[in-house]
């Protein structure tokens, strides 16, 4: 194959220049199978409370030049949704699949609540639509989704959930085995990385009247607290 040169003004610079942020870039690559419009997809973590969608999507032929393609998913409520994980899993009616966190509000707690949950779409830039499936429903927080083959050719699901039963309290990464369509976790979760050194500080002293912790009184007293987040390719 030919030496693709990639010129310098395409390195460093935002994916597709506009007032918003950019943050949890994931990226998709539809096989030839999928007759998708775009090579390569990239969703953001976002929200447009006028249209009442998340997750802006754009999509190249060449990963350096990107065509918005507006929001993903229809969220039907107003609150944060963060860090979309899109799969393509042929055979199924909606085979465009996504995994996605959404908070119990947006603002003030836009940091509270937040779990796992699953939609799909017929295309790869949607719309999705939310089909029900929450996959962390025992957790008081779950975000930052992401599905990988295990060498023993387990589907597992990595994510990051919050370590409060002692110190150093923080959000650390875990994974699990996850079913085949995505609807459900079918394995003992297992830690991956739990935070405890200096540099993983996330706020040194933090205050989470929405959280409980044993022997905290969130009206005279904060924790430090660590974080390590984002897994992504583990």
């Amino acid at each position: 194959m030919p030496e693709v040169v990639v010129p310098p003004s395409a390195l460093y610079r935002p994916l597709f220049p506009e007032d918003r942020d950019q943050g949890d870039p994931y990226i998709l690559a539809p096989p030839p199978a999928a007759q998708s419009r775009f090579r390569y997809y990239v969703y953001t973590t976002g929200e447009d409370p006028v249209s009442g969608r998340a997750f802006p999507v754009y999509g190249s032929h060449d990963l350096m030049h990107w065509q918005p393609l507006d929001e993903a998913l229809i969220v039907g409520r107003q609150s944060s949704h963060w860090a979309p994980c899109v799969r393509y899993l042929p055979g199924l009616d909606f085979p465009f699949v996504m995994l996605y966190s959404r908070a119990v509000g947006s603002g003030a707690e836009g940091h509270v609540g937040h779990a796992i949950r699953r939609a799909h779409s017929r295309r790869p830039e949607g719309p999705f639509v939310d089909s029900g499936h929450v996959l962390t429903s025992d957790l008081d927080f779950a975000i930052d989704p992401d599905v990988y083959r295990h060498p023993d050719g387990s589907l597992k699901l990595a994510f990051a959930m919050d370590f409060v039963d002692d110190e150093p309290y923080g959000t650390g990464i875990v994974e699990s085995t996850i079913s085949e369509d995505l609807t459900r976790l079918i394995g003992p979760r297992r830690l991956l990385a739990r935070p405890r050194y200096d540099w993983h500080v996330y706020e040194s002293s933090r205050v989470m009247p929405w959280k409980t912790i044993a022997g905290i009184d969130w009206t005279s007293q904060s924790v430090r607290w660590h974080t390590v987040e984002a897994p992504v390719g583990v």
